[in-house]
Order: C-alpha cells, then structure tokens, then sequence
C-alpha cells in the first residue's frame, strides 16, 4: 500500500460516513508492511472483516475473489480492496463479487490500483489499470467516482469508488468534499516532507520551473470523473 492511499482512506472515513459492517479484500499484512497496511484504525468502533485469499496477519476470513465469495448476498456496508486487484487475473469477477455482497441502500464499494508501477508478485501481479477500466468495472453502480494520480497520459495510481444508491446528488456532494479534502491532506503531507530550502525553491515553481520538483509536484495531482447511471450507455 502506498502513503497517498492512506490518505485517501482517512479522507473517506472522515467525509463518506462509511457504514458496518465493512469488508476488507486484499487485508494480508505483507512482511514490509506489517501496522502500515492496517486501516482498521480508521474505523474505530466498526465491525471490520479483514480478507484474502491465503491465511496471515491482517486475515480474519480466507476468502477468494475469483473463487466466489462466501459472504451472503447484501451482507456488507461497505467494501474495500487496495492495491490488490493487479493480484487478481479474474478481475471482472471480483468487481462483481464485491458488488453482491454489498446492500443496495447506500452500499460503498472502494478500490485502487496501480498503473505506473514495478511488478511485485503477492503472490502474482497481472494486471495495470486506466481510469476508463475502473469506470467499466464500477458501471453498474448508480454513482460512480475515478481518479488518476499523476500525469494523465502516464498515471501512477487509479482510485475508484461505487455507490448504490437512489439518491445520487448527496453522493456526489459527498464525493466533492472527499476529493478537496484528500487534496488538502496530499498538499499537506508533501510540504511537511520537505526542508524549509526546499519549500522556498517549490514556492517559486511557477516563476521558475525547477526541473527536480516536477515529478513530486505531479505527485499531488489527482483527476477526478464522475458519473451516475442514467449517464452510461
């Protein structure tokens, strides 16, 4: 899991009022980052379900997406899945799957991805993602929000979350306070990244251009697309 996914789940606990009981897929705790990886803490209070597909830390239930799920049609709130569908060859079924087990009113689903990336085998990696795929893969959701981190033509990290709802314009007000508070929290981790000569070189970046600063300012740059059902072909 990477540190702007962190931030972006903080931000969706914050704004979405993500309900219980909420299901983690791709929850196993990989020796680098063992507490890192743990959202649990995000959601204090909650029934949170940590699964995948092969028993470890961070594992409360062995479940496989490609497999199918044992988890009753309707049963879950809320769904999360970071940095994990690259791990799984049937990703259509997977989408699908998470999507079942979701409730109708108001049933959360959110992922990520990653497209600019090494291959790193958990056990396997197969695939990158592009904002148009996630927007495939949630379509049968009534609202439905993606984004692409970094260049547009080059992205690093694709983010997508599905809603299904009766009442898409308090989801898309919603979705408007996420994304300017994930923003927020991704301009704020970077400045306290850096050393006070560094901020006063950055600030001075539209006067000046300084080549070394462009791929962290890129870094910030998230694009956002939303739709509802009545949108989609």
């Amino acid at each position: 899991m990477q540190h702007h996914i962190r931030l972006f789940v903080e931000s969706c606990m914050t704004v979405l009022d993500c309900q219980e009981p909420i299901y983690e897929f791709g929850s196993l705790q990989v020796p680098e980052q063992v507490g890192f990886s743990d959202l649990r803490g995000f959601f204090p209070g909650k029934r949170y379900i940590g699964c995948d597909m092969r028993a470890g830390i961070g594992v409360d239930q062995v479940e496989d997406l490609e497999k199918g799920l044992t988890i009753p049609t309707g049963a879950a709130s809320t769904v999360l899945s970071f940095d994990t569908l690259e791990h799984v060859f049937d990703v259509t079924r997977a989408v699908s799957e998470m999507a079942r087990i979701l409730r109708n009113d108001d049933g959360l689903l959110i992922i990520s991805s990653v497209f600019q990336w090494p291959i790193h085998a958990h056990p396997y990696d197969y695939w990158r993602f592009t904002p148009e795929c996630f927007r495939r893969l949630l379509s049968g959701f009534d609202a439905v929000l993606t984004g692409a981190q970094g260049d547009p033509e080059n992205p690093v990290s694709i983010i997508g979350i599905g809603v299904k709802t009766a009442d898409c314009t308090r989801w898309k007000s919603r979705f408007d306070g996420l994304t300017g508070l994930f923003q927020e929290k991704l301009n704020r981790s970077f400045q306290e990244g850096m050393s006070l000569q560094e901020r006063i070189k950055l600030t001075g970046y539209h006067t000046f251009h300084p080549r070394k600063y462009l791929k962290k300012t890129e870094s910030l740059r998230f694009d956002w697309q939303y739709s509802e059902r009545s949108e989609r072909p």
